[in-house]
């Protein structure tokens, strides 16, 4: 109902209606229906925010997690010349064969962290779409809520102008 449509109204209705409180028409059927329907609507746009939410946050993630195991591969190159001067000169001490092992270690870290990294850069595109896709999903859960919302207060205002016209005999 509008301001105008309010305003059409005797004075003494008007003021009736201001005085009724939202929790006295609440008991109508069909506010009662339109809330259930709300309570259904919200938990599915809780939904969709914690999916959009979740996939936002591994966004935030992404980058600071690549940074990361780039750090790491070039820790473990640089560890891997060492172990291979290590056991080089360890050779020529003892005049056999290099002891190659501890490289041999680095060499599946840094198989792991390398496979990590790639994993990372090649989610990057997958979670920008996830993304944009629970983005609008919880857009598309928004908008009944919005609707039963205006449709609750509608309702509302028709129910108290019916009991303030009641009240006052029209």
């Amino acid at each position: 109902m509008t301001d105008a449509e309010l305003k059409q109204q005797p004075r003494s209705v008007r003021e009736e209606f201001e005085k009724i409180k939202n929790s006295e028409v609440d008991g109508d059927q069909q506010i009662i229906d339109l809330k259930t329907q709300l309570e259904d609507a919200t938990a599915k746009r809780r939904e969709a925010q914690q999916i959009h939410d979740n996939a936002r946050g591994c966004l935030e993630f992404l980058p600071g997690a690549i940074a990361l195991a780039e750090n790491k591969i070039e820790e473990i190159k640089a560890k891997r010349a060492s172990a291979i001067a290590t056991a080089l000169l360890a050779e020529t001490e003892n005049d056999h064969s290099p002891d190659f092992s501890s490289d041999d270690e680095l060499i599946t870290q840094l198989r792991s962290a390398e496979l990590y990294l790639e994993r990372l850069r090649l989610s990057v595109n997958g979670v920008h779409q996830q993304e944009k896709q629970a983005r609008r999903t919880f857009e598309l859960t928004s908008n009944p809520c919005i609707a039963l919302e205006t449709s609750i207060a509608t309702r509302r205002e028709q129910v108290k102008l019916a009991e303030a016209r009641r009240r006052h005999g029209y």
